[in-house]
């Protein structure tokens, strides 16, 4: 299953953490830095457990790295889980609070701050992130304190069906197109499609396209203390165009946005059902395999002329606190970040490689969806902002709210007034929880 990040777990998961994290968990101490325990035989045989979310692509490349790691390190055996984006992160939440995390999982931006306040993850050795691109280098730093190493760097993108435009009679989407064309191009395609499908998906399904349409205008999503980085007037205006898109039909109506469960199947672009989707261009390959043909790539639609688009880490990778076998997982998160036999077969299908010398190489061998992957990020790699530190705790759980209230909207249930109020209620409360 080809997986994208629409979380609706973060509730759940500060759920979870409240009800059984509590005493044992939130009182270990402290790493200090990496490197494991000194008393640890290197050489000694350990079985190391490895989780993480993705398609079942990603999943032959993983093991594929993960059976060279193994020839190499032979007193090591790893046992791995993956799953899609929200099972992922429900589980991962169970066994944290638990005390059973795997030793070594992928992390995602917005629960990096969440996990790495609650003392779940081990402290890293910041040499590992020493040939890292910069654009990612300290993403993973939370306090000063390495938590997490980047995996891949992705950013946004506007996939589209190049033969809808081409029937339509609609100039494909490139980089300077506006909010007018996006409506413009939407309504053409979804009358040129009889109505059996939307020239556009809803982009309120993610909580990350709002942030790219503030960076946009210099606006953060929160500011450097934790709080909102924008007004009640940004939010409606937002809410106003992305519920003009859907009234006029340029964009998937509610019951088909409400069936999006974090796969690229049930996407509705995925289900034919629309012609152009926002996304993460990691997730451009999936696209390639369930629609069988290749997808065309754009950036957001801008009035202001900057694309508000970041180099993100596509995901992270992190080691358990309480991990009994620190020195296997250290090797495994060196091996996965830095090797380039390793990143010669993982490609970018967690985006590029975030060595840079490993990108280059990998670069130069690629074709089809990673080539198209590559080659989109060399083109808008001077419009790209400097990322924003990783989100504040309260992120996953109005993330999660951002769909309910874009749904509620969608469907009539609640004005875009109301609904402006109503989450900068919501996100007071759960910003200072």
């Amino acid at each position: 299953m080809a997986v994208i990040n629409p979380a609706r777990s973060g509730s759940r998961l500060r759920a979870l953490f409240a009800t059984l994290a509590a005493g044992a968990l939130l009182a270990t101490a402290a790493c200090g830095g990496g490197g494991g325990d000194s008393s640890e035989d290197p050489d000694a045989k350990v079985t190391l457990r490895f989780s993480w979310w993705g398609s079942a692509d990603r999943a032959k490349s993983t093991q594929e790295a993960l059976d060279l790691f193994t020839k190499k390190n032979p007193n090591i055996t790893i046992k791995t889980s993956y799953s899609a984006f929200k099972p992922y992160w429900e589980k991962l939440a169970t066994e944290t609070a638990g005390g059973n995390a795997p030793d070594v999982f992928q992390m995602d931006r917005a629960y990096l701050r969440e996990y790495a306040d609650r003392n779940v993850l081990a402290e890293l050795d910041k040499g590992v992130t020493d040939q890292v691109a910069d654009s990612v280098k300290e993403s993973g730093v939370v306090e000063d304190k390495l938590y997490a190493v980047p995996m891949g760097q992705t950013t946004f993108v506007m996939v589209y069906d190049p033969a809808a435009y081409q029937k339509a009679g609609v100039k494909p989407p490139a980089k300077g197109w506006t909010w007018q064309d996006y409506l413009n191009n939407g309504k053409k395609l979804t009358q040129s499609s009889g109505g059996k499908a939307s020239g556009l998906t809803d982009l309120g399904w993610q909580w990350e396209s709002f942030e790219t349409y503030l960076l946009q205008s210099d606006t953060q999503l929160y500011t450097e203390e934790g709080k909102l980085g924008f007004t009640k007037d940004d939010l409606k205006k937002y809410l106003t165009m992305i519920d003009n898109l859907r009234k006029q039909k340029a964009s998937t109506p509610a019951k088909v946005t409400a069936t999006i469960d974090g796969s690229i199947e049930n996407m509705p672009m995925g289900k034919r059902l629309s012609y152009t989707e926002n996304s993460w261009d990691s997730t451009v390959a999936s696209y390639y395999e369930v629609l069988g043909k290749p997808v065309g790539l754009a950036p957001y639609p801008t009035d202001t002329g900057k694309l508000g688009a970041y180099a993100k880490p596509s995901m992270f990778l992190s080691i358990s606190e309480k991990t009994k076998v620190r020195s296997a997982a250290d090797k495994l998160v060196e091996f996965l970040v830095n090797d380039p036999e390793a990143a010669a077969i993982l490609g970018v299908d967690r985006g590029l490689p975030p060595n840079t010398a490993n990108r280059d190489k990998v670069g130069a061998t690629l074709t089809g969806a990673q080539k198209a992957v590559y080659e989109y990020e060399k083109s808008i790699e001077s419009d790209l902002v400097p990322a924003p530190p990783a989100p504040p705790k309260g992120n996953s759980a109005l993330k999660d709210y951002w769909q309910q209230m874009n749904e509620e909207i969608a469907f009539g249930k609640l004005t875009v007034d109301k609904a402006v109020d109503e989450f900068f209620t919501r996100a007071e409360q759960e910003l200072s929880a």
